[in-house]
């Protein structure tokens, strides 16, 4: 057996279903092992970004350590856009990386980034972008390595690379290689904060509570509605949090932030106590800091939040930074609920209005008028993966989720456009639940031949590309907030639902100009076998639902 061997049993130990990648000539052994493993599936990118988005959409769906492995070279250096996102997003992956063989380093080699020969260095390069980076040298070093790395990449919370010689791959190793990863615990939370923040919540008369992405990731929901119930809460959420909350509830206030609702400003406004759960509240997410004055900010989280003493006047900021299950699981303890809990007066959701534009006419498709028709469509039926730029805008602030068991994702660390083509397919890998993507045509121009890749695996994922033939978001803001637009924004059209029908055969593709082509195309790829693609023609003038862009 060699180490690619050994190591493709190790990752088969982590109890993982599926690896992302694109293989190359220093990582094609474990590939080649990788292919040998029966409860293993590699799945194959088209680019190394995608894959590592990938292995980030399998974690969100199950929560489970995503991979990938890539090879050297720019291969190896494509993937860093992704653990950006990774990194600031707290997701835990390992990613695999390829090196050349080690006799050639130094000496000229192709793709040499050891920094030995050239000034390339790939160890300083990722250092900058995981939690942890390692260089295997020895192959009777592996087993210990990984066990660091995958251990770093879950307690640290983003991604861990390990950099492999294509020669230590190919070593002899005598054993398969088992993780020996010791139990983990978070780190408990100030008990005495714990107490002070329940006695301020049990005599609370308006609390609101603002809940984040860390509440799904880290499986503690449950306790977490049940602390809202016995406070008589209302609930807001983040944007990157937005399916933690069946937007029906009478509880619910809508989305925080600059993408956010007046509904949830106005119950931000209102209430006396805050409690920010799974949340560092970073700027996309934040409540106003004029409308914190004179409360109390309650934030449970794993680190401290944004908002504090110094972002807002006469804020009174307690921080329960550690494990954010236990943060609730304390203050449930120490909670002293009133009888009967207070209960505060519904109050629905309300849209920003956006302002009229003179170039949209009556007859124009929306995107606002889009997802309301997906959103009705595929009501509590689909995982929904959101792109950046006025897209995504749109979609956090329309999309209405009623069904907490489904996905609601969005990359709000470093927002990279094209993210969503490579998350929905590893979520949906891992589930085999009908996805949606909403996408634009400039992040489908991107990255958006892996619908390539969903097409060769029958994937059943819905593409939905708002093809406004522009980079709208910046044609958008050079008309807001530099006076005119330069026109350099916008592209030449295209009809993309009609090119990738003919480029992959037996694959559903529409090129929807109106609310009848729209009704028609989403009865068609509703069952449909595999991917399907809906491209929808828009205007580049309309205004995405951005605060900043009305005020």
């Amino acid at each position: 057996m060699n180490l690619a061997g050994a190591i493709s049993a190790y990752i088969e130990g982590l109890g993982i279903s599926h690896v992302f990648g694109v293989s190359g000539a220093s990582i094609e052994h474990l590939f080649h092992a990788m292919a040998k493993r029966d409860r293993v599936k590699v799945v194959l990118a088209k680019h190394e970004t995608s894959a590592v988005t990938m292995a980030e959409g399998y974690f969100r769906r199950t929560g489970q350590l995503g991979i990938a492995m890539v090879t050297s070279g720019t291969g190896a250096f494509h993937t860093v856009p992704a653990l950006a996102e990774a990194l600031s997003s707290g997701i835990p992956l390992l990613v695999v990386v390829g090196q050349i063989a080690r006799g050639g380093e130094g000496r000229g080699a192709f793709q040499d980034s050891t920094g030995r020969s050239n000034p390339v260095n790939a160890a300083a390069i990722f250092a900058t972008n995981a939690v942890a980076v390692e260089e295997l040298r020895d192959a009777r070093d592996a087993g210990v390595m990984l066990d660091r790395l995958v251990a770093a990449a879950l307690e640290k919370r983003g991604p861990s690379v390990l950099l492999v010689p294509r020669d230590v791959l190919a070593a002899e190793h005598p054993e398969e290689l088992k993780p020996q990863l010791p139990l983990r615990s978070g780190i408990d939370c100030d008990k005495e904060l714990a107490a002070k923040a329940a006695a301020i919540l049990s005599r609370a008369k308006r609390t609101l509570f603002i809940l984040g992405k860390d509440v799904a990731y880290r499986s503690y929901r449950e306790p977490v509605s049940d602390l809202v119930r016995r406070c008589g809460a209302r609930v807001a959420v983040t944007a990157d949090g937005k399916a933690l909350w069946d937007h029906d509830d009478p509880a619910f206030v809508g989305v925080v932030g600059v993408m956010g609702h007046d509904s949830a400003h106005a119950a931000l406004a209102e209430a006396e106590v805050v409690v920010a759960v799974g949340t560092s509240l970073p700027v996309l997410s934040q409540p106003n800091p004029a409308l914190m004055g004179d409360k109390v900010l309650i934030t449970v989280n794993h680190r401290a939040s944004f908002v504090d003493e110094r972002t807002a006047p006469n804020l009174e900021c307690i921080a329960l930074i550690g494990d954010g299950a236990r943060g609730v699981e304390l203050l449930l303890q120490d909670l002293v609920p009133q009888d009967p809990p207070p209960r505060q007066g519904t109050q629905s959701v309300t849209m920003l209005a956006p302002p009229s534009r003179p170039s949209l006419s009556p007859q124009t498709l929306t995107m606002r008028g889009v997802i309301d028709v997906l959103a009705q469509e595929y009501v509590g039926e689909v995982d929904v993966f959101v792109d950046a730029g006025n897209t995504g805008a749109a979609a956090i602030h329309y999309w209405q989720h009623r069904n907490t068991e489904r996905l609601f994702s969005v990359a709000l660390g470093m927002g990279g456009m094209g993210h969503s083509f490579g998350c929905a397919i590893g979520s949906t890998f891992a589930s085999g639940r009908r996805g949606l993507v909403l996408a634009g045509d400039g992040a489908f121009y991107m990255y958006g031949m892996e619908i390539h890749t969903a097409w060769q695996y029958r994937l059943p994922i819905i593409f939905v590309i708002f093809n406004n033939n522009a980079h709208a978001m910046c044609h958008v803001r050079e008309q807001v907030f530099l006076g005119e637009a330069t026109g350099d924004n916008l592209f030449r059209p295209s009809a993309i639902g009609a090119g990738i029908a003919a480029m992959l055969p037996g694959i559903l593709g529409f090129d929807v100009d109106d609310s009848s082509q729209l009704e028609t195309s989403i009865k068609a790829v509703r069952n449909a076998d595999g991917p399907s693609v809906i491209s929808i023609n828009l205007s580049a003038d309309e205004m995405p639902p951005f605060r900043a862009f009305f005020t």
